[in-house]
């Protein structure tokens, strides 16, 4: 584990490893199915993930809902998100600890929800 302390205003501990593809491919399931990863509250809510129109997003979040960032990133197909989200680890995704996605928080989420 590491802490996001160098790099951050956080002494958060973070998993450095990558989330790999049957977490992602659970997460995919999740989205599919309908449901987001997202808070939703107030103004800035951090990083979500959202399938619509056919395609999977990793967006920033205002007052609940997907917004405009150039950090977000669009794949229209299943197997380029899995692939994308498989690589991903908290380091590169927690967004400096401000509400943004790590593994525990797509565990919870997929816990909430039985999967």
């Amino acid at each position: 584990m590491e802490t996001l302390n160098d790099n951050f205003d956080s002494d958060i501990e973070v998993d450095p490893a990558p989330y790999g593809i049957a977490l992602a491919e659970r997460v995919a399931d999740h989205l599919t199915a309908g449901r987001e990863i997202a808070y939703s509250h107030r103004d800035y809510c951090g990083m979500g993930l959202f399938f619509s129109r056919g395609g999977f997003e990793y967006s920033a979040v205002a007052d609940g809902y997907p917004s405009s960032s150039d950090d977000n990133r669009s794949f229209s197909n299943r197997e380029a998100f899995v692939a994308w989200l498989a690589q991903q680890s908290d380091v590169t995704l927690f967004n400096q600890g401000n509400q943004g996605i790590s593994r525990a928080r797509l565990e919870d989420e997929l816990a909430k929800a039985g999967e």
